[in-house]
């Protein structure tokens, strides 16, 4: 062993003890002596002996402790060293809250005490017979956990609601060995749901500020774990005042009026306490404007609202009266206008909504066409009679209050009259070429018409219509309308006459054709078409030659020639054919050309027909040779002076001919017989 420094002995570490040679071995260092005993030495310390608890504890400042009663008590105790010498722990012994009688109770093993105050008393001997003097301890057992409360501020109102924020404070006792902490969770909703995941410690009072069903679960905890059994605490807050609604049935009109009686009905929303009642329905009869209904809605936390709804009713319809136009009036166009004067009353309206028209009920006179059967038509207005159709009318006013009760009045009949009869047209050729022929007037494109319209108002010929609008005409072949021209009047006036022209440039087949033809006024009297037969004709003469005399050969005539010209036209007629002969001038042609000069002749000649549709020139081109040739012979070798040759003679033959020319000589004949006037013939030909 060694010293420490305060005085008590270590047993050294590493010794090698041997104990055959009855000797101990150990290394040390640094040491100012060294000593040992050897043999027996006597004990004569006793044991030293601790309690201890196993489980919750809690020890005061002051020294009082106290055990959870699931604690148990235990007991340590050992046998110092002194002087190298310690025998070890025999047994300890214990006695609960002893008197002077009270034995010992050899102890085993941890055991439990019973709730209360307990005085320990405790001691343990060595195996040397040393005897530990008794020690005692006091221990309070407590089984018993914290005491709390849950108290809660705020302002209270009826149904367990609080109308303000909660503030919960929780106050906890235990009489011993005190409060160590307290917990609490907020839940809320409905149904409830944690706000918090875990219970969180109490520090100070808490604040509850949002509304809502709320329960608080709370409970506290003693220095030794006692813990209380959670309890719990609920609560409701509602800090708002219900929402009102106000509804009236049936429903105002748009300008905030009713014209039956009406009832209002309060209802409300509360979604945190719920509604706990609202004012009885009302019912209110009596007409006036500005009518207040007020009311008011209660939740089950005490708040209530108030609504309140103004009303105007009017159940009485406005008065209409109509003054003019009269039943049975008579309106004639550019003579005299339709006034119109009504008037419309309500005992609160100041101003009911109006619709007021005319309306046709009868078409009379020229077709209506796109002219509408309802015009408006406002008070103190003048309507002049053309800017409406002709016929059986009537004046309707509708009014309407601002609560929409109508009225409804419609005048007498009266009558409006137009320009009742339809234009006259004619018709006539103002240019181009015409011709006329059994009744058809031949015409070529650009034969030009003239149309000229006037029109009547109520009498035939007055010349006082109110204007023609338009002229139509349709080209016609075989039943069918192959071409429309319309000429548009751009400012038809009264009494004057419209006129249009146009040409036959139409751009069809040449053939006989209807031109129908038609006006109309500006109020839809349409005028039945007139008819004119037309051939039109944009195609010249045909004109052919003919030529006479005895034809020879190579295109020539050998006799004098008869020229005749032949023109045809399918239309109008051949009016003239011209011809120019030879360079001459153009010389109309009467009866057929006698030719008789030889040589090349020249003709021109065309022809035109009676709509001055001009064939296009052609020429024509003959020849004329009535000569024969001069023929002349010749003999080789010449004869002698008496007219004899004494070898055999070549006869040729040669001609001559000024017009066509020659075209053939006989060939050479050779005479070889001797005799005296041997005649030997032979011939030439021209081209003719």
């Amino acid at each position: 062993y060694h010293y420490e420094a305060d005085g008590s002995l270590v047993k050294v570490p590493g010794q090698l003890r041997d104990t055959a040679r009855k000797e101990i071995t150990v290394q040390m260092s640094m040491f100012a002596s060294i000593f040992a005993i050897f043999g027996e030495s006597q004990d004569n310390a006793p044991p030293v002996t601790s309690l201890a608890v196993i489980g919750d504890r809690y020890l005061t400042s002051g020294g009082d402790l106290y055990a959870n009663a699931k604690s148990s008590m235990a007991f340590t105790a050992y046998d110092p060293v002194v002087y190298a010498t310690s025998s070890a722990v025999s047994f300890t012994e214990y006695r609960l809250d002893p008197d002077a009688l009270t034995p010992f109770t050899l102890y085993t093993s941890p055991f439990m005490l019973s709730e209360g105050s307990h005085t320990l008393e405790f001691r343990s001997q060595d195996k040397a017979g040393n005897l530990e003097a008794a020690q005692s301890a006091v221990i309070y057992i407590d089984a018993a956990p914290p005491t709390s409360e849950a108290l809660l501020t705020g302002a209270a109102s009826q149904g367990g609601w609080y109308i303000s924020p909660v503030s919960l404070t929780l106050v906890s006792t235990d009489t011993m060995p005190g409060v160590d902490k307290v917990y609490y969770k907020v839940l809320s909703g409905s149904p409830l749901a944690a706000a918090t995941t875990c219970y969180l410690e109490y520090t100070g009072s808490v604040v509850v500020g949002e509304e809502g069903n709320y329960r608080i679960d709370y409970y506290a905890m003693d220095k030794i774990i006692n813990i209380e059994s959670e309890k719990s605490i609920s609560f409701n807050i509602d800090l708002s005042s219900p929402v009102i609604t106000v509804i009236s049935t049936p429903a105002a009109t748009a300008h905030g009026w009713n014209n039956t009686p009406v009832t209002v009905i309060f209802s409300g929303t509360d979604t945190v306490s719920g509604i706990a009642y609202c004012s009885s329905t009302q019912t209110i009869s009596v007409g006036g404007a500005s009518q207040t209904v007020s009311g008011y809605c209660l939740d089950y936390a005490g708040w209530s609202s108030t609504a309140t709804l103004t009303l105007n009713i009017d159940m009485s319809a406005p008065v209409v009266s109509i003054s003019s136009p009269a039943a049975g009036q008579t309106f004639i166009a550019t003579r005299n206008k339709i006034d119109i004067g009504f008037t419309v009353k309500d005992d609160l309206d100041p101003a009911p909504r109006l619709i007021s028209f005319l309306r046709q009920v009868e078409d009379r006179g020229s077709p209506r066409g796109d002219r509408p059967s309802i015009i408006s038509a406002a008070d103190g207005q003048s309507i002049e009679p053309l800017d409406m159709d002709d016929g059986i009318w009537q004046l309707v006013v509708s009014a309407t209050d601002f609560a929409d009760n109508p009225a409804y009045l419609a005048s007498g009949a009266f009558e409006v009259i137009h320009d009742v009869l339809p234009p006259r047209t004619a018709q006539t050729v103002s240019g181009g070429p015409v011709f006329e022929d059994k009744g058809v007037l031949f015409i070529a494109q650009n034969t030009e018409f003239r149309l000229s319209s006037s029109d009547d108002l109520v009498e035939q010929n007055d010349g006082a219509g109110l204007g023609v609008k338009q002229l139509k005409v349709k080209l016609i072949a075989n039943g069918l309308t192959i071409k429309d021209l319309v000429f548009e009047n751009p400012a038809p006036r009264q009494g004057e006459a419209f006129v249009s022209t146009y040409t036959a440039n139409w751009s069809v087949a040449d053939g006989a054709y209807y031109l129908d033809y038609n006006a109309g006024d500006i109020l839809g009297n349409i005028e039945p078409f007139s008819r004119s037969l037309v051939a039109l004709d944009n195609t010249p003469p045909v004109t052919t030659d003919e030529l006479g005399g005895t034809a020879g050969r190579n295109g020539w005539h050998v006799s004098p020639v008869m020229a005749t010209l032949v023109s045809t036209d399918a239309l109008s007629g051949v009016k003239s054919v011209y011809y120019s002969a030879d360079a001459g001038s153009i010389t109309p042609y009467t009866v057929p050309l006698a030719v008789s000069g030889e040589g090349n002749h020249n003709a021109k000649y065309y022809a035109q027909d009676n709509v001055t549709n001009t064939e296009s020139e052609k020429s024509l081109s003959f020849k004329i040779d009535i000569s024969t040739p001069i023929v002349s012979v010749a003999g080789t070798p010449v004869a002698n002076a008496d007219g004899w040759n004494n070898t055999p003679v070549t006869v040729a033959f040669s001609a001559t001919d000024a017009v066509s020319g020659i075209a053939y000589c006989e060939p050479e004949k050779l005479v070889s017989s001797e005799g005296t006037n041997q005649a030997v013939a032979g011939f030439c030909m021209d081209h003719a």
